[in-house]
């Protein structure tokens, strides 16, 4: 790249990105981004963990400036998006980029939405801010699609703090010289450890929610004079030779065709809550389910067929995975999934409740998944699954799929993620609030403030919630 360094690829392109240049096919499908990232944070009002962050910033303080997603509670903008983001990431219901295992839209989404309404910006600037974040942050990430993740670093917040910073600088107006030094105060707060896959805590939900809360701290220090390394992504002591096997990361990746091709709509939405590597495994089970009236009592044994690289993510250490002890870590268990799809009908928010951790028959059927691995050269850009049940009478039942409902190969549709939204929202928000924010949604470009749908989305003190 001669002098020009990766920042300044970036750095130019964000700042001089303006709305008309963005495909209109980009543009559809960021509203329903949109709409699926505040019916998440909605739902995520209930748990424990969003009620301790919203607590501390409270406590912190600071100028009212940004909303807290859906109660209207106004916190300094770094604020917003901690509690934003992981909110954002709660139940790991939100969409991933299956070549680089990468969940933008819960760190990014919130710091452009935490920027945007302080700045005071329409829905057209949000809009940019959003794109010039997400293609950001997947470019960063393709430099070595799964080098990160490969490494126990959890992408999703130690990559997403640059979408973050790119989404906050485009959404402050800074220039192209600010929005570099912004990307490397973004690389010297970049963190996040996949740690929390193994004992079920609460830390990788707190890593996106500290992602988008290191972007627009970057984009605000930078805007105030802050400097930092020109080359925070290639130099000596950048995250590429650092956090990533010599050899194996592409610095032409990280800028290629940018501006030219757009990955945004390539981002895969889920349907179930839970980790993505058990998506097809849960669609399997369904369509097997209406092909076939299969009682769990029925069922001696179910051999899974899993790649490599998911075997440490929800396979091992199986002692852990059979019994999961909390929610989360439920949701990184394929034997505590496979068996609740087999006995639940919808594998929302709701299948991962101290409730259903304690079903006997759940808990039964998970002790009877087995699991073998193998390579697969189409990892991570498909997921496949394949399934065999033998049951008590000798006879075996398969179930395969090469990819899961949601993902760029097979898309679903606008109705499909209003009704997800409408199921995350249902017990919080009135059926009035809830087609208001679909209809807003719609819109989004044309909205004339930012903070609109923060507005619409915060509880009525009448509903209870």
């Amino acid at each position: 790249m001669g002098d020009r360094t990766i920042s300044d690829a970036y750095a130019e392109w964000i700042a001089n990105l303006e709305f008309d240049s963005i495909p209109q096919s980009v543009v559809i499908d960021l509203r329903h981004r949109v709409l699926d990232n505040l019916g998440i944070q909605i739902a995520a009002l209930s748990l424990p963990s969003t009620r301790a962050v919203i607590e501390a910033i409270v406590a912190w303080g600071g100028r009212p400036e940004s909303s807290v997603p859906g109660l209207g509670v106004m916190v300094p903008a770094p604020s917003a998006a901690l509690a934003a983001g992981l909110m954002g990431h709660s139940f790991d219901y939100d969409d991933t980029h299956f070549p680089t295992l990468l969940h933008t839209h819960a760190v990014i989404i919130s710091a452009a939405l935490a920027v945007g309404q302080a700045e005071g910006r329409p829905g057209r600037d949000l809009v940019v801010a959003i794109v010039a974040g997400i293609e950001t942050a997947l470019r960063v990430a393709l430099a070595d699609p799964v080098g990160f993740q490969v490494s126990g670093l959890q992408p999703s917040s130690f990559v997403g703090v640059f979408g973050a910073a790119a989404a906050a600088s485009r959404a402050k107006g800074l220039d192209a010289r600010r929005t570099r030094h912004a990307l490397g105060i973004a690389g010297n707060q970049a963190s996040g450890l996949l740690q929390s896959v193994v004992d079920g805590s609460d830390g990788k939900l707190f890593n996106c929610g500290w992602a988008a809360h290191g972007g627009v701290v970057a984009a605000d220090l930078a805007a105030r004079g802050l400097t930092a390394p020109a080359e925070i992504f290639e130099g000596q002591f950048g995250i590429y030779p650092v956090h990533l096997k010599p050899g194996q990361w592409d610095s032409q990746a990280a800028v290629h065709d940018l501006g030219r091709v757009w990955h945004t709509p390539d981002i895969a939405f889920k349907l179930h809550s839970g980790c993505q590597h058990t998506h097809s495994f849960i669609d399997a089970i369904f369509e097997l389910k209406r092909a076939h009236a299969l009682e769990a009592d029925e069922i001696r044994a179910i051999d899974c067929q899993v790649i490599n690289e998911q075997v440490p993510v929800i396979c091992e250490p199986m002692a852990t995975k059979l019994e999961p002890e909390t929610p989360y870590a439920a949701r990184f268990s394929l034997p505590y999934i496979v068996a609740a799809a087999l006995v639940l009908d919808d594998m929302g928010p709701h299948a991962y409740s101290e409730e259903r951790l304690s079903d006997a028959r759940i808990r039964g059927l998970a002790r009877r998944v087995r699991y073998t691995s193998h390579a697969d050269p189409g990892f991570p850009d498909r997921l496949p699954a394949h399934l065999t049940f033998t049951l008590n009478d000798g006879r075996k039942l398969t179930a395969s799929r090469q990819n899961c409902r949601g993902a760029a190969d097979e898309p679903i549709q606008g109705k499909d993620i209003e009704a997800k939204f409408r199921g995350n929202c249902k017990d919080t928000l009135e059926d009035e609030q809830i087609s208001a924010l679909i209809e807003a949604c719609s819109r989004l470009e044309d909205l004339p403030q930012a903070e609109a749908l923060y507005s619409l989305a915060a509880i009525n003190t009448h509903t209870g919630g």
